[in-house]
């Protein structure tokens, strides 16, 4: 997760941007070019937030947002080279049950 300081001022817009953690270099650089690219002065497109109000009147404000990064994987089972043989030994045992000859009861009856 890493934490990073906006200062906003009364029109809603981002003054200030700076990383406050540092967690992998890559991922800093990300954060810091969407900081520069999206969020301040002179950005191609820049983002405005609702301004913060104290009974109708518009202040500049200071906030900490935290930026969490996750890497998914996809997981694959491991590979059981006897899976086969396994496979072929159990099939060969149904049919040997289920193709025997039929048990006869004691004798007598």
């Amino acid at each position: 997760m890493i934490m990073v300081f906006l200062s906003i001022d009364k029109k809603g817009y981002v003054v200030k941007g700076t990383v406050l953690n540092k967690l992998h270099p890559e991922l800093d650089t990300i954060v810091h070019d969407f900081i520069s690219n999206r969020l301040l002065e002179g950005a191609e497109y820049r983002y405005r937030h609702k301004p913060y109000k104290v009974e109708r009147d518009k202040k500049c404000c200071e906030v900490v947002i935290p930026f969490e990064f996750s890497i998914k994987r996809f997981y694959r089972k491991p590979v059981n080279y006897y899976h086969f043989h396994h496979f072929q030994h159990h099939m060969m045992h149904q049919h040997m049950i289920h193709h025997a000859p039929p048990t006869r009861g004691p004798g007598g009856f």
